[in-house]
């Protein structure tokens, strides 16, 4: 496994904790600004302007996870190659693309998705 995988894992797994602890959706905004779960409680925020209530009433918890459980999904279809025998080398692969160097284009995208700096040391 890369260091940039296993950063992009750490990033997922942080991001999950938070999801699992909100509150349960779905999330719906309301003409105040307000943002309520369906789960009885508090809102869950509330916002002067509308549209930044609406933005945050569409991350609720399952969407983020669903997001969180694709972006593991690529990292699982792209692994770095370890094998000699079926790669350009050792580490310099994405086993996933064949012929692609590593990290891949996907494999990019995702570290984009989680604000990921490429150009810091891994």
């Amino acid at each position: 496994m890369s260091d940039l995988h296993q950063r992009l894992l750490a990033a997922i797994e942080a991001e999950m904790i938070i999801a699992v602890a909100a509150t349960t959706g779905p999330w719906t905004t309301f003409d105040d600004g307000l943002v309520w779960a369906d789960a009885p409680g508090d809102p869950v925020a509330g916002c002067a302007d509308l549209t930044n209530a609406a933005h945050i009433a569409a991350q609720d918890p399952a969407t983020t996870l669903r997001r969180l459980a694709e972006d593991r999904d690529v990292l699982a279809r792209h692994p770095v190659c370890v094998d000699w025998e079926n790669c350009g080398g050792a580490g310099s692969d994405c086993h996933g693309c064949r012929g692609e160097f590593h990290p891949c284009p996907e494999i990019l995208s995702v570290a984009r998705r989680h604000g990921l700096d490429l150009a810091a040391p891994s």
